[in-house]
């Protein structure tokens, strides 16, 4: 105990990381991978009406919020569950997170400004709403579109480059 003395800075920075020690990067990966799992089955068996009472509330609030585009939040799971184990053994868990989350947001923006009143819910309406304010509709679609695809490049730690085999 330190009864009446401060704590140094160097020892309040140790308490606050002293919960990652022991915990090594695969084992993070491997627990993210894991809940990321969990949400899609979830999400999947709620949208199946397999999930019971409380999986039929999920369905609710995520047709409500995401409309048409409802099935887009368990595909977002497995895809960042696809891309964590792609490269297991790097560290690329806050890029891949953002290219998830820009797959999603862009996804029910193409969906609603394709279906119209809400197709990709209320979260579609926040990003496509903006989009076509400022540009036209293609213009729109072909800007949400290229989202689209920085989001698979952002999921997979890819590029358009092809390596030739010589």
């Amino acid at each position: 105990l330190f009864v009446g003395t401060k704590k140094s800075k160097k020892y309040k920075i140790k308490d606050k990381e002293k919960w990652k020690m022991g915990i090594g990067e695969e084992t993070k990966r491997s627990i993210w991978i894991t809940f990321s799992f969990a949400f899609f089955a979830i999400l999947s068996l709620s949208l199946l009406g397999k999930a019971g009472i409380l999986g039929s509330y999920i369905k609710n609030i995520l047709v409500s919020l995401f409309g048409r585009g409802f099935f887009v939040a368990p595909i977002a799971f497995f895809l960042l569950v696809v891309s964590l184990l792609k490269d297991f053994k790097k560290k690329t868990t806050l890029g891949v997170i953002a290219g998830v989350v820009l797959f999603f947001l862009s996804s029910l923006g193409i969906l609603d400004l394709i279906f119209g009143k809400f197709g990709g819910g209320y979260a579609g309406f926040l990003i496509s709403y903006p989009t076509l304010q400022l540009f036209d509709y293609w213009v729109s679609i072909i800007l949400l579109f290229a989202l689209f695809l920085i989001s698979f490049l952002m999921m997979l730690n890819s590029s358009f480059v092809f390596h030739s085999k010589e």
